[in-house]
């Protein structure tokens, strides 16, 4: 479901105090196609990872500068586009991308240190195509 460049669950990502209060903390893993951007977002005392993707094109919110654009202590801002996404949800609140949403990571923190949490279960496969009826071609 996710390259294998992703941190592996348990996988130390950074320390809870590097990430500013109202600030976005972002690293990518791997490199050329097969890479995995990750951003967290600190809002006092709480942390939201989300995949550093803008589900309007798929490019990073920062551009890969590590600036963020947080137009107020709620939202996040994608510099290519200006599509503005909740901080807490990940929901998109206006722009481009409607009805649309951040991709959601899980961590953890532990002893001051913010851990790569577990990957979400995979969707379920679709169901099997039903037989149609006899003598139909």
């Amino acid at each position: 479901m996710f390259p294998p460049t992703a941190p592996k669950p348990g996988e130390r990502l950074c320390d809870f105090d590097e990430i500013e209060d109202g600030g976005t903390w972002s690293k990518v893993w791997g490199e050329e196609r097969q890479v995995f951007p990750l951003m967290i977002t600190r809002r006092k005392d709480h942390l939201h990872a989300y995949v550093n993707v803008c589900p309007h094109q798929f490019l990073p919110l920062d551009g890969y500068s590590g600036e963020f654009i947080n137009p107020d202590d709620d939202h996040i801002m994608c510099i290519h586009h200006a599509a503005i996404f909740d901080v807490v949800t990940g929901a998109c609140a206006g722009g481009p991308c409607r009805d649309r949403a951040l991709l959601v990571v899980n961590i953890e923190i532990r002893n001051g240190a913010v851990m790569m949490g577990p990957w979400p279960d995979p969707p379920p496969p679709p169901p099997a195509p039903r037989p149609g009826p006899r003598g139909a071609r």
